[in-house]
């Protein structure tokens, strides 16, 4: 599978909070002098005030620093919006969950699918295969970075669990369909931009057995049968962005 096809990561949009060992670095606790220790040493205990005021500014320079990395200064005073955002496209989709913790311009680019569609725009491809070896459970491969990476464990009813199913990748969507409730075709949509799944909207046709293929945001839908075993000539295009399928004439 192509570019956008693909991009599964189980830590999509994680916190932008720093971990707590790098706060520790940056900012280690002070020691508590013992009256025996400060005598020994010469050195007098630190009074009430004293201590007041050493935690008043290292609360101080932890916002600072907080506010320094919420900025947009790493995006627009560095080296400038056009020339970040064309490193970032170049950057390996597993790398955008640390990518989006930087600041809030960055996390907006990756959150609201603009990144990828920067990336469609500027030919920007790389190849992932998505794998789905356990009932309701789905992992991804990167073959460049040689990373495996679960999805979020898919939420249905025990009949679309047993059942056959198809699935496609398009867009930052991936696509799994099959029936539910013995006779109901049902589509499960998996979105990268919420890391989660949903429901997604049934053909207009629906069916199953189909053949398919995607480019981008476009993926097309051919034959197949419907709940009936009727086997069907109608073909129909779903936009992942829109989310919408349109019906081709015959």
């Amino acid at each position: 599978m192509v570019e956008d096809h693909t991009y599964l990561l189980s830590r999509v949009f994680s916190s932008s909070r720093p971990s707590e060992s790098n706060w520790d670095h940056m900012y280690p606790p002070q020691e508590e002098d013992s009256s025996a220790s400060n005598l020994k040493t010469g050195k007098r205990a630190l009074d009430d005030d004293d201590d007041e005021l050493k935690d008043d500014l290292r609360q101080t320079k932890t916002r600072k620093l907080i506010d320094d990395v919420n900025s947009d200064s790493l995006i627009n005073d560095i080296i400038g919006r056009d020339i970040s955002i064309s490193c970032l496209i170049r950057c390996s989709r597993s790398d955008y969950p640390s990518i989006a913790s930087l600041n809030r311009s960055f996390r907006s680019l990756v959150k609201s699918g603009a990144i990828y569609k920067l990336r469609r725009q500027n030919r920007i491809i790389e190849h992932w295969v998505y794998f789905s070896c356990q009932l309701l459970e789905w992992v991804a491969f990167d073959p460049v970075e040689r990373r495996w990476m679960n999805l979020p464990t898919m939420r249905s009813g025990d009949t679309f669990m047993c059942t056959d199913k198809e699935s496609l990748a398009v867009g930052t969507d991936l696509l799994v369909l099959g029936k539910d409730d013995g006779s109901s075709h049902v589509v499960y949509r998996y979105s990268l931009l919420t890391n989660s799944w949903s429901p997604g909207k049934k053909m207009n046709s629906p069916r199953c057995l189909f053949g398919s293929a995607s480019l981008g945001e476009i993926a097309i839908f051919a034959g197949g049968c419907d709940s009936l075993g009727k086997i069907s000539d109608v073909a129909e295009m779903y936009n992942s962005e829109l989310q919408t399928w349109l019906r081709f004439p015959r």
